[in-house]
């Protein structure tokens, strides 16, 4: 479960720095 939580948070991250570099 703990292992799931930090994989949506780095998604997260991901996503945003895509929607800033876009």
């Amino acid at each position: 479960m703990y292992d799931v939580r930090i994989y949506i948070t780095r998604i997260d991250t991901l996503r945003k720095n895509i929607t800033i570099s876009n």
